[in-house]
């Protein structure tokens, strides 16, 4: 869409001829005098915010202060004024502005109108205007509001008709709500005011000095604000429901739409939030940096929450339209506990560039999980952090796009290609091996050290490592090196034996793969286990290939180790032959929940990497399952078998005899769970959804469709409107007899905005090939008329894993379109797409089809590329499972 405003500039006669002289040259005395701009400052025309063209602006001003006027009151678009102060120290490159996809009015330099030009990127105006030291320049402009989710969106309730409206910038999208000096290290004040119809709410980083009515409308006025990125700058606005708390003595606000309020349970997010800031004021003796704090409930977001500068965003994939399991509240209290983790890390200190991303991510990743870990009656935290964080850091390090955790990022738009585990799970659990390997002391009086030294400035990763160095008073340069300049994980193994009920020989091994083969220094545990319970452990500083602990040597026998006990250290691990070999069968002996995560994970990795057939661990896991009793391991093991099903789908139809078997076998398992489960319990509910999604005998689909008009037998349990809705699509998916009756019926019954995309997911899910081609071109078409949450449900309904021969048919089609959207579209478009259609089939010939498709895409964005190869690699690696279940 960007792409169609290039020539905007052209519309003014007076702005294109500037722009074809003044755009390269600098004009002294006359037309004898001209001196040619060094064409390294200037900037390259493009939707992009390059790194060294920000480098070179940052050189070039300075103490920047926006005074923003905005006029929310129009329903089609929104226009505003905005005065940028700041200090200009160079005149001898042009000016540049941000400014994305809007028209600008007028411009003042100093109060005196300028030339400028505007190519539908950025604003232009030519050194020979410019005049060192300090500098007014006010812009009037207007911009249409997003369909996306980035810049400023725009809502309208289909059930009550009132409008919402949330900013969400980050990266690069600030200047969609106003031109601005777009760049993380370009800090600045805001002052605002903002022309809103009367029964709206608006809320920024500060709260209101005053309301005006004047006639139609209330003007807001705020005043000037703490000094932080543009990109965490909120302008939020519309008919929200508030509900008002504190936290000791700061102000806090929960935000819902009216028409979801029922469903919010302020309680539990003003709870998660009052301990939130007491664990963070306690651990890091840094005062919050803010006047109040805001959390917003907001439809369409299109990531989990962003943390906007006292005024924190927030999915509604959150809020659950029925009973909240324990699940439920821990990812609320996540949530909560991350993003106000970036008050201090992101927003108060905040990376130079988009390469520093993971400094902000990594630590309010691990602080807020310190922080969930000391929320009362919670023993659950560190289990979630290494299921939901860490196995997947693990996977992402070991596929082909694996990368440092330090790395250059170009421009802007690359900031999000490497927006993934790494940054997230890895970077916190290097934190995590950080603090074991320092001492939480050192670790803390780092990270204190850290806040305080660059409050309200930028950092890198040199200035956290030096603060941590310091205070443990030890040389972590070489550790730096090994750990966030490399990529790729390392496998420690264990070996031992023992002689006379003692141990003999303990020998701890570390490999890493060729295509990464850095070896590192790990601080980890050893735990030593007899009939599943901890007899012993050692902690275990690694450094060599091979590694004697001698420690241990004469110590009681066990039978069974652990080489990571309590998951300090980041690496896989490879159990002894003896242990590896005993682990399905001993599972259940071990009651510490963390290290029987890890173990059923450990099988899981045995399939990935090859060691073990994945139809033998199937088994194991239909043998073991009903054991399971604790809700967070049980939901891992569950997805566990869904990846095994999905993996049995895309086998294909010389696996359906036995897929059908390994299915029908579990769904009896399910349906018994659900009638023997506690009615109403979390483990009820697991086995429940489970079997929602696992179901496909005929007799199975009808007892589901059943359960919409009478729940007697499913023991007790509510099936509430969001889970009618998941019986709904699914049933829709296999083409169920009366399932379009059924969308029918259940849109009219559930008008709200979720019950209209699940309408719209429903009817894809259960749309015929020729229906479903049509809804695939549609989603090719850029300006299609559908926004990104419409666009979402369409992709990820088009393809179910028994759906596999409309797959094959449609893939070409799908992966053609790929090179377009690409060119076209905006990053959050072409992620949606690649996200619901960059998917092979297990067969040689997708593998081909993708490969082919990637050769035609190579100068295509990182996205792009990095799906596109993701996709070869699980494709292959299917095609490897397959083979080493001995079907090929």
């Amino acid at each position: 869409m960007n792409n169609q405003r290039r020539d905007l500039s052209v519309a003014n006669p007076l702005k294109f001829s500037i722009s074809s002289v003044l755009f390269f040259l600098i004009s002294c005395s006359g037309p004898d005098n001209v001196e040619l701009i060094d064409p390294s400052l200037v900037r390259n025309a493009n939707a992009t915010l390059e790194q060294g063209y920000a480098e070179l602006r940052a050189e070039q001003i300075e103490d920047v202060k926006y005074n923003l006027s905005i006029d929310l009151s129009n329903e089609e678009d929104f226009s505003g004024v905005v005065e940028v102060e700041f200090n200009l120290s160079r005149t001898d490159m042009p000016l540049t502005v941000d400014f994305n996809d809007g028209e600008v009015i007028e411009i003042l330099l100093n109060n005196q109108a300028v030339p400028f030009t505007y190519n539908g990127w950025f604003i232009t105006i030519s050194p020979d205007n410019l005049v060192a030291g300090p500098v007014s320049l006010t812009i009037d402009y207007s911009h249409g509001y997003s369909d996306t989710g980035a810049g400023l969106y725009r809502f309208t309730d289909p059930e009550d008709q009132r409008v919402y409206l949330y900013t969400d910038f980050e990266p690069y999208d600030a200047n969609r709500l106003f031109p601005s000096f777009d760049q993380p290290d370009l800090k600045a004040t805001y002052t605002l005011d903002v022309v809103v119809p009367p029964s709206w709410q608006v809320i920024s980083s500060v709260r209101e000095s005053s309301v005006q009515g004047e006639g139609e409308v209330s003007h807001w006025y705020f005043p000037e604000s703490q000094r932080f990125s543009t990109y965490i700058f909120p302008l939020h606005a519309g008919e929200y429901t508030v509900w008002e708390n504190t936290a000791d003595d700061i102000p806090l606000r929960l935000f819902a739409r009216q028409s979801l309020a029922e469903h919010v349970v302020p309680e539990d997010w003003f709870g998660f939030t009052q301990h939130g800031f007491k664990f963070y004021q306690d651990l890091l003796a840094v005062p919050y940096a803010y006047s109040k704090y805001d959390q917003l409930i907001v439809p369409h977001f299109n990531a989990g929450a962003m943390e906007n500068t006292a005024a924190v965003t927030f999915s509604e994939r959150y809020i659950q339209r029925g009973g909240y399991t324990q699940e439920n509240l821990d990812r609320i209290n996540s949530v909560i506990q991350h993003e106000m983790a970036h008050m201090w890390f992101g927003n108060l200190v905040t990376m130079r560039w988009w390469n520093g991303l993971w400094l902000n991510e990594s630590l309010a990743t691990y602080m807020s999980f310190l922080s969930e870990a000391e929320y009362p009656n919670n023993d659950r935290a560190w289990l979630s952090y290494y299921l939901r964080r860490k196995t997947r850091a693990y996977a992402a390090d070991e596929r082909v796009t694996t990368h440092a955790i330090e790395l250059p990022v170009a421009d802007s738009d690359s900031a999000f290609a490497n927006f993934d585990a790494i940054t997230y799970g890895k970077g916190a659990a290097l934190l995590k091996q950080l603090s074991y390997l320092l001492g939480e002391e050192n670790f803390n009086a780092g990270i204190t050290s850290y806040l305080t030294t660059l409050a309200e400035q930028n950092s890198e990763l040199d200035d956290l490592i030096s603060s941590l160095a310091a205070a443990a008073d030890r040389d972590l340069s070489d550790w730096t090196q090994q750990w966030f300049y490399t990529k790729g994980p390392n496998t420690i193994a264990v070996d031992y034996q023992c002689e006379n009920q003692v141990i003999s020989n303990m020998a701890l091994t570390q490999t890493a793969p060729a295509s990464a083969p850095t070896l590192r220094e790990h601080q980890l545990a050893l735990g030593l286990f007899s009939d599943g319970t901890l007899i012993d452990q050692e902690s275990v500083r690694l450094t060599e290939a091979t590694q004697q602990v001698e420690s241990l040597l004469g110590r009681p026998c066990p039978d069974f180790v652990l080489p990571n006990l309590g998951d300090w250290a980041y690496s896989k691990v490879q159990l002894s032959d003896k242990d590896n070999a005993q682990i399905g069968e001993r599972i259940h002996d071990f009651d510490d929940t963390l290290v029987r995560g890890m173990l059923w994970q450990q099988m899981w990795e045995n399939v990935r990497d090859l060691r073990s057939p994945i139809n033998e661990y199937g088994e194991t896991l239909l043998a073991n399952i009903v054991e399971e009793k604790n809700p967070r391991v049980l939901l891992a093991v569950l997805d566990r078998l869904n990846s095994v099903i999905s993996y049995y789908y895309m086998f294909g139809d010389t696996y359906a005899e036995q897929r059908n078997a390994f299915i029908q076998e579990f769904e009896d398992i399910a349906w018994a769970q659900v009638l023997e489960s506690d009615a109403g319990s979390d483990i009820q509910k697991l086995w429940f959804d489970n079997l929602v999604s696992n179901t496909q005998s005929e007799r199975g689909l009808i007892r589901l469709s059943n359960l919409l008009t009478d729940t007697s037998a499913a023991n007790g349990l509510d099936i509430d409107q969001d889970r009618r809705w998941t019986l709904i699509t699914y049933l829709s998916s296999h083409n169920f007899p009366t399932s379009a009756q059924l969308i029918q019926q259940e849109s009219i019954l559930d008008p709200a905005d979720r019950g209209a995309k699940a309408a719209l997911g429903a009817e894809v899910a259960l749309a015929s090939i020729e229906q479903k081609a049509a809804f695939l071109a549609e989603t090719q078409i850029i300006e299609s008329g559908r926004g990104l949450a419409e666009r979402n449900q369409i992709t990820g309904n088009l393809f179910y894993r028994h759906q596999t021969d409309i797959q094959k048919t449609l893939l070409a089609d799908a992966l053609s379109a790929i090179k377009e959207i690409d060119q076209q579209a905006e990053q959050q478009l072409l992620r949606s797409y690649l996200r619901g259609v960059v998917h092979g089939y297990c067969e040689p010939e997708s593998v081909e089809l993708l490969e082919l498709t990637l050769a035609s895409n190579e100068a295509a964005s990182l996205n792009t590329i990095k799906a596109l190869r993701e996709a070869i690699q699980e494709d292959q690696q299917c095609i490897d499972i397959k083979v080493k279940a001995g079907l090929l």
